[in-house]
């Protein structure tokens, strides 16, 4: 049976004393699960951030996750 998830967040610092600090981070998360029986769960994550320094620039990253479950 097949459940997914998606989950965001944000962060914003308001105390910031240099330019290289950072002004502000995001982050949004989706998953997908499958299980074909009931001792086996396959998993995959897709991720993409943003971090915005007090300067202006920003970094992306993007990844991709996945996992095997096996239950005894």
């Amino acid at each position: 049976m097949p459940s997914a998830g998606l989950g965001c967040g944000y962060y914003s610092v308001e105390d910031t004393f240099a330019a290289t600090d950072t002004d502000s981070i995001q982050s949004l998360h989706a998953s997908l699960f499958y299980r074909p029986n009931g001792r086996v769960t396959f998993g995959g994550e897709v991720i993409r951030g943003e971090r915005e320094l007090v300067n202006g620039a920003s970094d992306l990253i993007a990844r991709l996750q996945t996992s095997v479950q096996f239950s005894f």
